[in-house]
């Protein structure tokens, strides 16, 4: 008797505890799993957003730089923009090195042509 109540005050232990997923937590981690693939596995860009608002909701916006990193360097040139606009609007990479980044991928958007990016430089007035 001793050993079942010890078992089911071990299981309230876990089931309240930091290291149990609820079943909307483990259902929220099989859709992020699965839009990353979509992203990275598929080239699906139509996803993009819903990852995007996903990371943006949870705090951590700038972790979508290494994906439209990667869709960059597959020609994608949208991602340009958007890692040149989460660099310059996040206050958790404020240094030298992540600017230098954002000029870069903005310069890569420009030489794309494409919109934002030509704009946004224009606006920066840089020189090419």
């Amino acid at each position: 008797m001793k050993t079942k109540i010890f078992i089911l005050f071990l299981l309230g232990i876990c089931h309240s505890c930091c290291f149990y997923d609820s079943r909307a937590e483990q259902a929220e981690k099989v859709l992020v799993d699965s839009l990353r693939l979509e992203v990275i596995g598929k080239n699906n860009i139509d996803v993009l957003p819903q990852l995007h608002e996903y990371y943006k909701s949870i705090g951590k916006e700038w972790e979508m730089i290494a994906y439209y990193m990667i869709l960059s360097d597959r020609g994608y040139a949208p991602a340009d923009y958007m890692i040149y606009q989460i660099i310059s609007t996040d206050t958790t990479l404020p240094n030298e090195k992540w600017e230098n980044v954002a000029l870069k991928y903005l310069r890569h958007g420009v030489e794309l042509n494409d919109t934002n990016c030509v704009k946004t430089w224009n606006e920066l007035n840089i020189s090419y």
